[in-house]
């Protein structure tokens, strides 16, 4: 029974995934390209504009999606899926227009604020742009997700991505428009789709408007809203202060890294995150529900970890791959990226207990003990460590938010999580940092070195048996796999 739905969920998880990885693929591929018409310091004031961007789509999404998920899918009929519908947009529309006016006139005094000139205004105006652009088709995608209509949603995703990078290619290495290409490129994406899904969007939205919904839908957003605000400090301040502190040639230093160590999140994390929430509601009345939900975050953390493996023993190698040799001291932040991703990953999966019990008040709690941290470890440790401090940061903040997140979910819908196996994880995780700080201190040449570090790769795997991370019942179904596999008649 729990194998079906493993099976299921992997299987949206993969078509998820083809959407997101394809997006991973052409961003790794594209990054030689960043890094051949973007130095360090371009690539740093292009991570600022990303993290303005972040701004401004927290806040025009205000949690909406949520929001159509919790109505949507407890909605009885079908004349109150069309009220969710239309209260959503109506909302969604009048954030829009709000944010626009107030944000376009603005353009100036955030330019100011961020960069000590005028001169880059109105590029903040392009940025602002294309974030209104791309809010009202999110609610689209929420849709595609709550009908579990991975295909089309992945489609969508996959050609948005080809688009982008044909853009950014033409943008940035034909006509050599540096990070100001990036830009562009976002933006004439984002116009293409917002004009090619209008007809879907108002055919699926142009929906009656309830007044009771909207009270409704707004109370049970503005705590995801919150949520969203302390996440944004968790994933995105580091940005902040660290072009307060830094140079941009650090800037943009760390944001390369951060993007090697992103591949395992993008590839793998979310699209588990996509596919996880509305899979967990849709079985969440039933009662094996409790087992099936603590295998798949289980299974989800052993399969994140040992696909980070990989990454963070060959850091350097792949960003020499993708990079130049200006680029090879953003490895310091790979190994600390990898880890933050997890754990948020884990978060994310576990705080689908309190959007069951709708106790999502509780979150907001968790993500801002978790956004304060994030908010004073950077202070603490940047100034001293550099960009090194700010990945270390994430890793601290992002325990704390699931630790938190845990304790309350635990209170107000018990599952029965094995915190036994996900601590010895933890404590390979380790093992292998020490190990590979051994490598490269004490093992001579590349080539050694990555024997060593594909020895270590291969025996990883037995731990799960040998540090009973896996239990006596996971243990047999394995052994019993392998029999089945060994004992297979060759064709």
């Amino acid at each position: 029974m729990i194998l079906g739905h493993l099976r299921s969920l992997s299987k949206d998880s993969l078509i998820y995934g083809l959407g997101n990885a394809s997006a991973s693929v052409v961003s790794f591929l594209l990054l030689p390209l960043y890094t051949r018409f973007l130095n360090p310091e371009d690539y740093g004031i292009l991570a600022v504009f990303t993290m303005y961007q972040s701004i401004i789509e927290l806040s025009v999404s205000f949690g909406l999606s949520s929001g159509l998920f919790r109505y949507y899918l407890m909605a009885k009929t079908e004349e109150e899926k069309r009220e969710v519908l239309g209260t959503c947009f109506i909302i969604q529309v009048g954030l829009v227009v709000l944010l626009g006016a107030v944000l376009m006139g603005s353009s100036g005094l955030i330019s100011s604020a961020l960069f000590k000139t005028v001169d880059l205004s109105h590029k903040f105006r392009i940025v602002t742009a294309t974030s209104l652009l791309g809010a009202v088709p999110t609610l689209f995608y929420a849709l595609m997700r709550a009908e579990r209509k991975t295909k089309l949603f992945s489609g969508i995703q996959i050609g948005r991505t080809m688009v982008m990078a044909v853009s950014n290619i033409l943008l940035v290495a034909v006509l050599k428009m540096n990070y100001t290409g990036v830009i562009l490129s976002n933006f004439i994406v984002a116009g293409l789709l917002m004009v090619s899904m209008s007809p879907f969007l108002l055919r699926k939205f142009l929906a009656p408007l309830s007044t009771r919904l909207i009270w409704r839908i707004l109370a049970f957003v503005a705590p995801v809203f919150v949520i969203n605000a302390f996440s944004f400090l968790l994933g995105m301040s580091d940005r902040f202060f660290l072009n307060k502190y830094l140079t941009p040639d650090q800037v943009g230093l760390y944001s390369f890294g951060n993007k090697i160590g992103s591949i395992i999140s993008v590839g793998l994390i979310t699209p588990f995150s996509t596919a996880v929430v509305p899979y967990a509601l849709s079985i969440a009345t039933r009662d094996d529900f409790k087992e099936i939900f603590s295998r798949i975050i289980k299974y989800f953390a052993m399969t994140a970890f040992f696909c980070s493996l990989p990454i963070f023993f060959f850091s350097k190698e792949i960003i020499l791959l993708v990079g130049r040799d200006a680029y090879v001291g953003a490895s310091s932040v790979v190994g600390p990226t990898l880890l933050a991703g997890i754990l948020f990953g884990l978060y994310y999966a576990v705080s689908i207990q309190l959007d069951i019990v709708e106790k999502t008040y509780l979150s907001s709690f968790a993500v801002a003990l978790g956004g304060v941290s994030s908010v004073a470890l950077n202070l603490i440790l940047i100034p001293k460590l550099g960009m090194f401090g700010s990945a270390l940061s994430a890793c601290g903040a992002n325990a704390i938010l699931l630790v938190a997140m845990f304790i309350f979910c635990q209170r107000m819908l018990p599952i029965p999580h094995e915190v036994g196996a996900y601590l010895k994880l933890l404590g390979l995780a380790c093992l292998a940092v020490c190990f590979s700080w051994w490598i490269e201190s004490h093992v001579p040449g590349v080539a050694l070195r990555i024997v060593w570090k594909s020895v270590f790769l291969l025996l990883s795997p037995g731990a799960l048996v040998a540090l009973g991370i896996l239990n006596a019942s996971e243990r047999k179904s394995l052994r019993r796999g392998l029999h089945k596999f060994t004992a297979a008649p060759a064709r």
